[in-house]
Order: C-alpha cells, then structure tokens, then sequence
C-alpha cells in the first residue's frame, strides 16, 4: 500500500507536499525517501534544497544519525548559495553529536557561526561547540570558542552563559582564582534568574571543591534564601542540587540532622529512593533507628532497582541488629546477600556483601546459634579467599568452637590454620595462647604446656606471656600429668598404708597435696593426722605447714568459690603463723613467712599509700633481714624492687640503693633463668628512672645479646631505642625499632614500634614518607576494627595523621582526622590537642578560616577540663580570636579570666592584662583603661616594653580622637622614658605623624628625617618613609621626593603585606606622574607577582596597558587589552574596548580604529562613565584622519543630536563639524 502510494505524484510540486504531509504524520521513514527522491528528480527545483534538509530531518526523528549527516552534507555541498544552509549545518553538528561523534559536531557548531556570522544560530552553535570541547577536554579549544562569544555577542543570551562555562574551564584547568572571578562577575551583573542561580551554585561547588566547606556553605546559603520560593523549574531543579550538596556538607560536619532538614525540602524528595537511603543514613548516624527503617521500609515496598534494594535491605538489617532485632536484622541481611548473587553484582557490592556476612555471623552469636555464625564466616571466607586480614575470620571461628561450642578439637584445628597459612599475623601468638587454653579444657595438660612453652620458645616478646607462665604454673599447681602415678595410685596408696614409721595418714595427705594435687582430700587427711597424739615435734610441723600449703593453694585455686576463698586464706595465714610463732628454730619458719607474703601479694590493691601496701613493703623488708640463706629471698627482693619501681616509690637515695642493691643481688646469684631476665629487666627500667643511659644502653645491649628467649626481650629492645632516642642516637635507635617491629610483629611492643618509626620519618622531615607509613597502618586499623580486633595503636596512628598533614600544610586533611579521632575516641588521650589544634586550623586561610569554629574548639577545650596542658593557652587564644575579630568586648572578657587565674599564680604572665588594657582603649573606656594601665606600672615595672605599648595605643587613640594635646605628651613621654628602644623610635614615628596633621612641617621633617638616620626596626622605618613620601606626594608636591621615599620602602625587607602593597602602589602613582614608563611597568609586574590575589589586580593590569600604550608598544598594549577584556565587568568593558581602539589609531589603522570605537557605541552596556560618546567622538577623529571627512561629520552631528549643542560633548562635536565643513567647502572651491 505505502509503496504503491509514494510513486503515485508524478508532479514535482504535488511529490514535495505529500512528503511534507508524511513528515507532519509523523511517518519518517517514507518521507525520508520521498524527500530524498525529489531532491534527485528535481535538483534545479527551488525547494530542492528544502527537500534534502527534511530528509535528513527525518532521519534524525528516527535516529538514524549517520544517514542525517548524509543528507544534511549533500545539501552543504550541492547548494552553496541556499538560504537554508546555516540551519543544515546546525542539524549536521546536531547529528554528529547524537551519532556521539563528538569532536565532529564541536566542530560543526563552530563552522555556523564561521560560515554563516548572521545567522540567528550563530550564538547558540558556538556555544554549542565550546561545551562539546569541554566535554572532550579540549578547554583550550573551548576557551577560544568562549572568548569569542564574549567578542561577537556580549549582549546575546549566550554570553552569560559563556561566562559560566568559561569558570568551569579555569577550574578544570586547576585555576580556581580566575574561576572564581567569573562567578564574581556574572553574580555582580546578574541579580536574580537561572543564570544568578547557576552561578551560586557554581560558586558554592567550586569552594566545596577547595575544601573551603563554609564559603561553599554561604553560597548555596544564598541561593536558598533568594529562590526558595521560585516556580522556575531550572532553579527548581539548582534548588533540589544545592540541597543535596549541602546536606552533603553537613553531613560530613556531623550535623546529620541539619542535613536531613535540607534533603527534606527537595522536591518530591519522597519519590526518591537514593534521597530516602541518603536521609536514613543520616538518621542512623544520630542513632535513630527505629526512624530510618521507617523511611527504608517505604522503598523495600515499591522499588525495583537491584542496586537501590540491596542498599535498602542491608541498611534495614543494620538497624534492626542496633534494635536487637537479630531475626528481622538476618532476614534482611539476607534479602541483600540474594539480591547481590541475583544480579551477579558482587563486585560493586564487595563491602556491603562481606559486611553482610560478618553481621550475621554476629547476630547468630546473639541468638545463641554459634553453628550459623561459623557457617557465615566460612562462607565469607571461601567466596573472598585474598580478604586482607582474613586471619581475623580464621581467628573468629576458632575461639567461637571454643567459648560457645566448646568443640575443642575444632577450635585447635582453626588455632593451627592461623599458624600455617598466616605465620606473619598479628594473632600467631593469640592462636598458640588458644590452642594451650583448649588443651587444658580437654584435660590433656602435657599438651597444653608443650603449646604454652612452643609460645613462649618462639614469641617470647608475646603480650601473653606473663599469662602462660601463669597458666604453666597453675598447671603444675592444680593438675596431675604424670601418668604413671595416675596408672599406678593404689599400688602407691597401699604402700604407704604398709609403711609403719610415719603417720599413715599424714603421707597419704603429703601425697595428695605433693603428687595429687588434691588439696581438699590433703587437709581431710592431714587434718586427721594432726589430731593424733603420738605425733613427733618435727611431725606437727610438717603437717602444719603442709594444711597452710592446702588451703593457701585450694584458695587460688580459679575453680574455688569468693565466699570459700575468704575463709581459705584466713586458715592458711593461721597455719602458717603457728609455724612462725610456734617453731620459731625450724626450717619452715622461713618458707612460712614467704608463702605468707605471697599470699599478701596476691591481694595488694595497687595503691602506694594503701595499708595492704605498707604491710607488704615492711613484711618484705623484714623477710630480707631476718632470712638471708632463705631459697625464696631472691624471689622477695625482686617483688619488692618490682613494687617499689611500679609505685615510683624510689624518691629518696636510699630506696634507689636498696632497690639497686636488691636487683644486683639476684643478678649475682643467677646465670640465667626467670629470676634473672626479670632483675635484669627490672634493673635498666630502674636505670632510666634515675637517668643513667649509659650504663643502661650498656646492660640492656648485654641482656639482647644473652637473652634471647626472655618474655622481656621485646621490653627490652623497646627500652634501649627510647634510651637511644633519648641521647639522639637516632639512627641506631631507627634499627632497634625497625627490628623490632619486624621480630616481634605479633607484640604491642610493635605496635609501639611502628607508631615510633613514623615519628623517626617525621623528625627527619620526611613528612610523605611518615604519612605512607601511617596511611598503612590506619588501613590495617580500619579492617582490623572490621572484625572487632582493633589494635591499641588505632589512636595513635589516627592522631599521627592529622598531626603530620598539618606539618604538611594539607589543612582539610587534617582537620578531616582530627575529627575522625574525635568522632573514633571522644574522650582519648588526645581529645584536647585535637580541639587546639583545630582551633588553630580554622583561624588559617588555608583551613577555610571560620572564626566560629575555632572559637568552638576553644570553647570545647575550656569546657573538658581547667586542669588540661592547653587550657591557659586556649583561654588567650580564645581571647586573641575576638581581638583580630574586632570584637572587643569578648575578647576583653576572655582576657579578664585568663588574668584572674594567671592572679592566682601571682601575676606571672602579663600578657592578658596587657591585652586587656588594649581592649579598654578600644573601647573607648580610656578612663577605666589608665586606672588599669596605673595598676600594671606598679605590678609590673620592669616591663617597661608592655607599658610603652599601652601608652602608645592611648596616644593613637587621642590622636584619632582629635585630642592632639594629650597625644603629643604621651608620645613624648614614651620618647625621653624609653630611650633606645622600640617603643620609643614608635613613638618619634607619631610624633612626626602627629606634627604633620598639625600642619608643623619643619618639626615633622626634622622628627622623621632623624628617625630615619638612626636606622630603627623595619616596620618603623617603613612607616617613616611612608608618612614622608604622603608628605611630598599630598602636600608639598615634590613628586620626586616622594618617588625615593615610597622605593625605600619597597627595598626593605620582611615588611607586612599591607605596608608593601600601599608602598608599592604609591610608588606606580609617581612613576606614571613622571611619565617614568619604564619603571612603572617593571613596579607594576612586582606588584601583580606579589599581589596575585589583591583586589585592585585587574586596574593594575589595565595600567600596565596604559604604560605599553604611552610608549607606543600598541601590539603589547593590544595583547593585554584583549586578554581583558574578557576577564572585564560591565563597568570595564567599554572603557578596554576603548583603549583598544586607541591602539589602532596609534598604529595609524584607522578603520581598524573606528570599527574598535563603534563596538563600545553598538555592543556594549550602559555604564556610569561617558565611553559611548568618547567613543563615538574619537571613532569621528580616526574617519577625519583617513580623510573620510562625510563619515566623521555624521557622527560627529549624531552626537550634537543626541546630548545637545550646549553639552560638553556638543560643543567639542559642533566644534568638528564646522572645521568639517570648511575644509569640504575649500576642497569644493579647488575643484
């Protein structure tokens, strides 16, 4: 039917309307050939060309790209004279953009405006074309393409636009300042509508970019308030976008709930599942999780999105998990687990699928269902088998057999996994601890010590090894592994019936306390043996001793219930004390007073001025003097020099040489063994109390060497690379803590170690090398915190961070870590250093400087606690803020209160008072402030600096105040007071100042030309020049005078920017006076090197052009004009546009002139100065000097018109005319 219909028209005029018909039916594919076919058949007919643009049209509509570029390229080159040409060239770029060629169609678009300069598309395409070069990433081109939009249509629609996207290219090619002067520009010309509203948003983006999170705050703060109530759907649209980027920021503040109030004005925000996560997030950030699974609920009820599901359904498992909830937290985890294997998204989902499994193996734990938690764990450790720290899963399914299961045999084969497949992990020691641990649960006792002595063998520097010794002991104390007693019990129990000569039931009781280990079956019988009355003297005492063993050892014993263990110990101490007090020359008096001390020990309290530890330090005191020979007395005069040192009970000479002496006693009478590692241990811990490092260098050096394997050794090395570190023997010390962080990896003492290295990197200023170093270590922490075994280290090395960023100069950075510390550890040790230092951080430019927040932190620190280290300097700080803030008032209350504590202290910090005073005289409390100032020359007399200072401030003050008198005096008073002193040269300084006011010149110049000779400080002397060259530039005129005086001040060095800046831009002013041109440039090349950022910048580059201009470099002065201009505001343009005109009549192009003049009558926008007549006068004098005399005349007679014959310009204009007409009249005359 359809091709019978398209060959129906025969006619060619009849052919191109049904095409046209077909087209409005929307049946593109048939009128794509009709219009192409009558394009062929009728290539001479005057729609011809019509024809081929529809049919590539058509093409377009059906997206088919490649044809459309067909046909609109036939038409290009079949038709160069057709009218329609600039509108195919347009759909060609438009083709090639959607066929995604993208260059093609930058290119395209630009030849519109190339080809076709009057075409109503010619603006639109090469803004077209420069946003496609800045897609590619061509900016240089897009640049171009933007400058000339900002040349050929500054009146145009586009050209704002341009702008915008001239800001976007200087920020990507990493030029924010000229960004944000674009921004500046189109805010300054633009009061409200879409463009005002994308360039806040542009503005705020572009300082959240910088990390100047406040500044970007203030913009998007903007634009809230002027459009919130808009009906423009694009500023709609910017609204929504600047509600989620601030939300953005005060999410990253912590300020989840001011976020949520912003996400929540965005439109239809509801709709939107991401904003829903986004906004539940937030709320389980403030811990509401009963709110943010409301919201999540919303989305598991109506979204189909995968990835938005599995997101949904993992945050509802966290949730509930949070609400304890563990079965409604499984299912949902679950649900996520699924959707991720579903929709084979494991990779995107990485994290959150491993966090599902681990949260799961927790709440399984929860529920008591350890079995699941296993399989959850196991599961997550064959799908991600590379896990880092995947010894923390093996390690968490190994103490779950343990201590829920007790599957002990389990729990030993997943302790030895970490041994084989991680002998590098941090857990070796913790898995060898288990596998003793387990040994000892399954009763098999031989095994477990092998397992403990394998831990201590081979991690000696292992944190459990005090521990295992415990464990060993406790072993040996309470359990019978020997088994040919166990084997062959009733053949020994009735040998020791048959034998006669003692007391059957005493070495029955012997035996069970001595082989058996069975305390209460020894006290049955011993108890039993010690009622009888045949019993011999040496009899009693044995079975005495041994009932105080039994009950001091059933006592200890871990199995043994408190109230029992009280009574147990208070019938070991009588036994013992009858041994003591009842068999006074026996042997065991000896043992009895250890065993009771050991007993006495065992309850200590750990306070050095507690009774208990008073008693223990007298009975050990007494056991060294009364038993000498005893075998436990080294085992006393190492507790007692532990307990001495651990006390820091060694103040006086004697204590350091009873606890020296005590140490070198043990040290004496042991070769090797616990006994000696731990003297010789102690010994050095003694040696670093008292100071001598180098014998403890010397002995610790020795104690490495020897003992190797003692539980010590990495102590040891820890406390010879402090000692080392501490004489600034870095680099052997950097060795010791390499070693150590190497051999005893698995230890806190590596922990230690490597927190220490980096501060080894730091102090040798190798600041990236130290942050490498603790950026790998705060990974570990983060996946180490994953799994619940986050080390001590954590926050040290979070600290660390923001610390060494800060000495790098990466303010965001560390202002990002201190708030991760304090958001990690909100009351570490640390948490004051961290308020102070991000107090300080926001008073830099560099940390986005917010007053405010500094003035928080401070205020934060003062609140934690008056007695921390930085509270003083705080309180001043604090004090200071408001000063530089101009807020005197506060400042002088801050000041007050860090005097009144410096008063309890005697006054022996001036300087609050100082400020205070200072404030005072701000305030204009002139009278309160002398009373003060009074008070402070009594206190503090011989600070005569300080007193000068504050009658100087009370001068200036005077001295603004108009009270001439009083201000003369006082810099009189400071100048005879002071002599040879700064003050006094400052107050010489005012003086002069104040002379010149007075309109005394001869005084004022003898007072600063003196003051210059004594060569006085830098700033002073600046100061001096400075007054004087105001003196002869102001007053006298003496332009040259004032030229030397304002370079002197330039030539100084160290000079505050501002003094510089005033100096150097007084300095231009006389060059340009002087017509030094020369010397004006190169000032005015320093000046913008200096300045970058100096807010008359853009004048000085202006100028420079000026410069070029009068030394007739017009192609230089051209450059820097056109460069300019399109950095110029609407107030600037015109007169740039000017001067470039100028520059052509300099150069004698003189229709090049009147055609640069015209373009400020024509293009561009009204200002408040009179260029368009200026203007339009000269482009009248360029016509006359190119002897186009009818032409100057017509312009010179429209400007009589427009402002009248009696203007300024009408006159001038007149003027012209008439000289015009006389010399046309003599030129008629000579024809």
């Amino acid at each position: 039917y359809f091709t019978s219909l398209v060959a129906q028209p025969k006619d060619a005029g009849v052919s191109f309307v049904f095409a046209k018909k077909l087209y409005q039916d929307g049946l593109f594919d048939i009128a794509a050939e009709q219009f192409h076919q009558f394009a062929e058949n009728n290539s001479e007919h005057p729609q011809a060309s019509e024809a081929l643009l529809m049919a590539g049209n058509c093409y377009y509509q059906l997206g088919n790209y490649r044809e459309a570029v067909k046909e609109f390229s036939l038409l290009i080159s079949r038709y160069p004279d057709a009218k329609i040409l600039d509108e195919a060239h347009f759909r060609l770029a438009e083709s090639f953009k959607k066929n995604n060629q993208t260059e093609a169609a930058a290119k395209s678009y630009r030849q519109v405006q190339i080809f076709y300069p009057k075409s109503p598309l010619a603006a639109k395409s090469l803004l077209l074309s420069a946003k496609l070069y800045f897609q590619l990433g061509d900016y240089e081109s897009a640049k171009a393409v933007v400058y000339q939009i900002l040349e050929l249509y500054p009146t145009g629609t586009e050209y704002f636009e341009a702008r915008l996207l001239l800001s976007q290219i200087h920020q990507k090619a990493d030029n924010p300042k000229l960004a944000k002067f674009e921004l500046e520009k189109v805010l300054t010309a633009t009061q409200q509508g879409v463009i005002n509203a994308t360039a806040l948003v542009y503005a705020a983006r572009l300082e959240a970019n910088a990390k100047r999170y406040q500044f970007a705050e203030e913009h998007y703060l903007a634009l809230i308030n002027q459009y919130h109530n808009t009906n423009i759907d694009k500023i709609k649209s910017l609204l929504d976008s600047a509600y989620v980027e601030i939300a953005d920021i005060y999410s990253r503040k912590g300020w989840h709930e001011k976020a949520n109030n912003y996400l929540m004005k965005i439109t239809n925000f509801d709709h939107s599942t991401n904003l829903i996560l986004t906004i539940s997030e937030n709320l389980m950030q403030q811990q509401q999780y009963t709110e943010a699974l409301k919201k999540l609920q919303q989305i598991v009820s109506i979204e189909t999105d995968s990835a938005v599901l599995i997101k949904t359904n993992y945050f509802v498992g966290i949730c509930y998990a949070e609400l304890k909830d563990f079965s409604a937290s499984n299912q949902f985890l679950g649900d996520a687990i699924s959707l991720i294997r579903s929709f084979s998204l494991k990779s995107q989902f990485k994290d959150f699928l491993i966090n599902s499994y681990h949260r799961l193996s927790q709440n399984f734990l929860h529920l008591n269902q350890p079995e699941l938690a296993i399989k959850y764990l196991k599961t997550l450790s064959a799908e991600f088998p590379d896990l880092k720290r995947a010894d923390f899963i093996v390690f968490k399914i190994a103490n779950i057999y343990e201590n829920q299961l007790e599957d002990y045999d389990l729990a030993i084969r997943f302790h030895f996994q970490i041994l084989e497949r991680f002998s590098r992990s941090r857990l070796v020691d913790d898995a060898i601890f288990g596998i003793g641990r387990c040994y000892e649960q399954k009763k098999e006792f031989k095994q477990a010590v092998s397992a403990y002595n394998r831990l201590l063998n081979s991690y000696p520097a292992s944190d459990f090894s005090l521990q295992v010794l415990n464990r060993i002991q406790h072993i040996k104390n309470y359990h019978v592994f020997n088994s040919e007693i166990i084997d062959n019990i009733g053949a020994i129990l009735k040998s020791l019936f048959a034998e006669s000569e003692l007391n059957p039931a005493m070495r029955i009781g012997l035996f069970y306390l001595n082989n058996l280990k069975d305390y209460k079956s020894a006290i049955d019988y011993l108890s039993q043996a010690l009622t009888q009355n045949s019993l011999l003297e040496n009899e009693r005492e044995k079975i005495i001793f041994a009932l105080a063993r039994s009950h001091h050892l059933l006592a200890f014993n871990e199995d043994t219930e408190s109230n029992e263990k009280t009574s147990l110990i208070k019938k070991a101490h009588d036994y013992y004390s009858m041994i003591i007090e009842n068999f006074q020359s026996s042997s065991l008096v000896g043992d009895a007073t250890f065993h009771k001390i050991e007993m006495l020990r065992n309850q200590f309290d750990d306070e050095p001025d507690s009774e208990s530890y008073r008693s223990l330090i007298k009975s050990m005191e007494e056991f060294k003097d009364k038993f000498p020979r005893s075998q436990y007395l080294d085992t006393v005069l190492l507790w007692l020099a532990k307990l001495k040192l651990s006390t820091n009970h060694f103040s006086t000479a004697k204590d350091s040489l009873d606890i020296a002496n005590s140490l070198m006693t043990v040290i004496a009478n042991h070769e090797g063994g616990e006994l000696r590692y731990q003297a010789e241990y102690l010994y050095a811990v003694f040696l670093h109390g008292t100071g001598n490092d180098s014998l403890l260098i010397e002995r610790m050096t020795n104690f490495i060497t020897r003992y190797n394997n003692a539980y010590q050794i990495g102590k040891a090395h820890l406390l010879l690379a402090q000692t080392l570190m501490r004489n600034q023997k870095f680099v052997l010390a950097g060795k010791y803590y390499l070693k150590i962080a190497n051999e005893y990896y698995y230890s806190s003492v590596a922990d230690s170690a490597e927190i220490i290295l980096g501060g080894l990197l730091a102090k040798q200023n190798k600041i990236t090398e130290a942050l490498d170093y603790y950026y790998k270590l705060h990974q570990d922490n983060e996946l180490s915190g994953l799994w619940n075994f986050q080390d001590y280290k954590y926050e040290d090395v979070l600290f660390n961070i923001a610390n060494l960023n800060q000495k790098n100069n990466d303010h965001s950075k560390s202002i990002q870590f201190y708030k991760q510390y304090l958001n990690t550890f909100p009351k570490g040790k640390y948490r004051d250093k961290c308020f102070f230092h991000l107090a300080n951080l926001f008073l830099l430019p560099e940390g986005g400087r917010d007053p405010d927040q500094a003035i928080n932190y401070f205020q934060a620190l003062l609140t934690t606690s008056s007695q921390n280290p930085f509270s003083d300097s705080a309180l001043i700080r604090l004090a200071d803020v408001y000063f530089d803030e101009d807020e005197y008032e506060m400042a002088l209350k801050y000041y007050e209160k860090a005097e009144k504590k410096n008063n309890q202290d005697s006054w022996e910090d001036e300087y609050p008072s100082f400020k205070k005073i200072i404030c005072l005289i701000k305030l204009g409390k002139v009278a309160r402030a002398e009373k003060d100032l009074n008070e402070f020359r009594k206190k503090y007399k011989d600070n005569k600096s300080l007193i000068a200072q504050m009658q100087l401030e009370l001068g200036d003050n005077y001295l603004n105040n108009k009270i001439f008198d009083r201000a003369e005096r006082i810099f009189k008073d400071v100048r005879s007071s002071f002599k040879n002193s700064y003050e006094s040269e400052r107050a010489e300084y005012l003086l002069g100042k104040l002379y010149f006011i007075l309109n005394k010149d001869n005084e004022a110049l003898d007072i600063t030309t003196k003051l210059i000779q004594k060569e006085p400080s830098q700033d002073i002397l600046a100061d001096a020049y400075m007054i004087l060259g105001n003196f002869y530039y102001l007053q006298t005129k003496q332009i040259e005078h004032a030229m030397i005086a304002y370079k002197k001040v330039t030539e100084l060095q160290r000079l505050k920017s501002d003094v510089l800046k005033n100096a150097m831009n007084n300095l231009i002013k006389c060059y340009t006076d002087l017509r030094l041109r020369e010397q004006a440039l190169v000032t005015i090349r320093n000046y913008i090197e200096k300045f970058p950022t100096a807010e008359d910048i853009f004048e000085k580059k202006i100028l420079m052009a000026m410069q070029f201009y009068e030394l007739n470099e017009y192609d230089r002065a051209l450059d820097l004009l056109r460069k300019l201009k399109y950095e110029a505001d609407v107030e600037n343009e015109p007169r740039i546009q000017f001067w470039i005109g100028e520059c052509y009549l300099g150069m004698g192009q003189f229709k090049k002139a009147v055609s640069e003049y015209l373009k400020v009558v024509y293009l561009s926008q009204p200002s408040k100065f009179s260029w368009k007549v200026t203007a339009q006068f000269q482009a009248g004098i360029a016509y006359l000097k190119a002897n186009e005399h009818q032409r100057a005349k017509e312009l010179f007679e429209r400007i009589v018109r427009e402002y009248g014959a009696g203007s300024v310009f009408g006159k001038s204009a007149q003027k012209k005319v008439d000289e015009i007409d006389l010399i046309l009249t003599n030129k008629s005359m000579e024809i």
